[in-house]
């Protein structure tokens, strides 16, 4: 079954979709190589995503020839104001961006899981959204929020007037849908590719495994974050609906 046609693309493997997003660079976030196996660097790079296991990394600045797959690298990660020192190995590379895989550390995982947590995520969010007139919205996109870290919030309308009726969320590797006439579905992320464009917006492909039935967990998951959500981030009637539909899926 389809879980939708809007900015979708069906593929043959049962379970598996893809999903075309906005994407918007993490420029908040960024990652300052120091060694680059034996070698001394001085280099600087963007983050497009982050999750407990490692980064995904972008430069529009440097020449990526020199960097192999496996290659060991040291760096700093500045987030919210923090300096965490990080030891990764390469795991690929494509196109002025790649990804790494932190050396196994267990201090390391635990803060991020505490800078991930719902309550800092939620603490301080971008409203993509109300930056209609520096950049060109998909049409329909009525709510694109985005934390300092793994959690992003897209919700769609037909017309301003109308009611929502297509919500996307993504926090960690978790994936969750609600769509008019089909009502949730949850998954699991299980890649995602970024095609850049002019400026700093660009979109992303994200293949989904959806579960066979309803995650609960993800879904209260949900539920946490949206009432974790400033005062005033959405509309009355519109939070007001969001809380309807999750309560209705318990």
């Amino acid at each position: 079954m389809s879980h939708g046609m809007l900015n979708s693309i069906g593929i043959k493997d049962p379970g598996i979709e893809r999903r075309i997003l906005p994407r918007y660079s993490f420029s908040y976030l960024t990652f300052k190589l120091l060694h680059h196996g034996e070698q001394v660097k001085a280099m600087t790079f963007e983050v497009n995503d982050v999750s407990v296991e490692g980064l995904s990394l972008e430069t529009k600045f440097f020449d990526l020839q020199n960097f192999r797959t496996t290659d060991f690298i040291h760096g700093v990660l500045n987030w919210a104001g923090e300096r965490i020192d990080v030891k990764a190995n390469i795991q690929w590379i494509k196109q002025g961006r790649f990804g790494i895989r932190f050396v196994p550390n267990k201090n390391l995982h635990e803060r991020i899981r505490e800078l991930t947590s719902i309550k800092l995520l939620t603490h301080k969010l971008k409203f993509l959204h109300q930056e209609s007139e520096k950049m060109t919205l998909p049409k329909g996109l009525c709510y694109w929020i985005q934390s300092e870290g793994p959690l992003e919030f897209f919700a769609w309308k037909t017309s301003p007037k109308e009611v929502i009726h297509r919500l996307q969320i993504i926090y960690w590797q978790n994936y969750l849908e609600w769509e008019k006439g089909q009502g949730w579905s949850t998954g699991m992320l299980q890649d995602r590719h970024h095609y850049g464009a002019a400026g700093p917006m660009d979109s992303s492909e994200c293949v989904v495994l959806f579960d066979s039935a309803l995650d609960q967990k993800k879904l209260k998951t949900m539920k946490d974050i949206l009432t974790h959500f400033p005062e005033g981030a959405f509309e009355k009637s519109d939070q007001e609906f969001l809380l309807r539909k999750l309560m209705l899926s318990f």
